[in-house]
This record gives structure tokens, C-alpha cells and sequence, in this order.
């Protein structure tokens, strides 16, 4: 069981914030600072960032502190999308319907689902230990001239309320898939 960051309240620490000296959230980016004590109080390990600045920037940009946003890379993207596969028993991917590769590449592990959407492709499925090896294993896509994409599929959701948005560089914890 995982405990919650102080920053993005997602249930990222392995053990209780006080004991994680230095623990940075997969997901936020935060590097848990045992030794400040009020929400207000700058941070040595997050650049003089306060907790309350990490929060209101957590929730405007995915991430605590902005100027990381390009530095958690593949491998990073990769660790936090096999920690919440963990927890997951269903996907879902959207695709833009132009995307056909990747269209045909996801339907090797789910099907089609019904949606509103007119211009993706929403294909659901298990999440299964081939589906994991694809995702986890696939090449970091090379056009990156609109986004550092960390994956060829524009959204990834499990039903934990785990998300993976525009094509990576955004990844949320949120309600539970329907």
C-alpha cells in the first residue's frame, strides 16, 4: 500500500511522507522535503519552490515545478505507467483516426469501443502482460515536433483513474473509467 504525496495527493510514497527523505513522486515530480514544515515554507530540494506553489502548479501543468517538465524522459514515463498498470485490470487508448498505425497496433490487444468521438478511435481492452512488454518496450516516437512524445498514442486511461494525455507529456490520477 502506498501512501499519498503531500503535493499531487496521489498514492506515490512507499512508505509515509516523514519517513521519505528525498523521495521524488513519479508522477508530480516533487522531491518530498522532510525538513520543511508548513505549506509556505520554501524548499531546498524542489529550488525554493513552496509546497502550495507545487500543488497550484501540479494542476495547472501536470507537474510541481514546470522547468522539469522535458527532464522525466521516456524511462521516467515508462516506471510511472508500470506502477499504475499495477493497479489496473482495463485500458483504454484514443487514437486520432488518421493514426492508423497505431490504430491497428492497439487493437492487437483490445477492440473498438463505441463512442461520440468523430475524429478517434477508442480501443478498450485487458491489460495483460503483452499488452505491458508493448507499451513498455515500444521505441520513444522520433516526431516530436508538436509535443516530446513519450508514446505513439495520443491518450492512454486504465480503470484505476490512471492517465496518460497528449501523446505522454501529461500524466494524471483521477476518477476511475467507467
Amino acid at each position: 500500500m502506498y501512501d499519498r504525496c503531500p503535493c499531487c495527493q496521489n498514492p506515490t510514497f512507499p512508505v509515509l511522507p516523514q519517513q521519505a527523505i528525498a523521495y521524488i513522486c513519479p508522477v508530480c515530480w516533487w522531491e518530498n522535503d522532510v525538513f520543511v514544515d508548513g505549506e509556505d515554507v520554501p524548499s531546498d530540494e524542489n529550488h525554493g519552490l513552496t509546497l502550495k506553489q507545487g500543488r497550484e502548479n501540479f494542476y495547472k501543468y501536470g507537474i510541481c515545478d514546470p522547468r522539469l517538465a522535458g527532464k522525466i524522459g521516456n524511462r521516467g514515463w515508462r516506471d510511472v505507467v508500470r506502477m499504475y498498470a499495477q493497479g489496473a485490470k482495463t485500458f483504454e487508448i484514443h487514437c486520432w483516426k488518421e493514426e492508423t498505425d497505431w490504430i491497428k497496433l492497439a487493437m492487437d490487444y483490445g477492440a473498438v469501443k463505441e463512442t461520440e468521438f468523430s475524429n478517434m478511435v477508442v480501443i478498450r481492452g485487458e491489460i495483460t502482460p503483452a499488452f505491458l512488454e508493448m507499451l513498455l518496450t515500444m521505441e520513444k516516437p522520433q516526431d516530436t515536433e508538436i509535443y516530446d512524445k513519450m508514446t505513439p498514442f495520443f491518450s492512454i486511461f486504465f480503470d484505476n483513474g490512471f492517465s496518460s494525455e497528449h501523446y505522454g507529456t501529461e500524466l494524471y490520477f483521477g476518477p476511475q473509467m467507467d
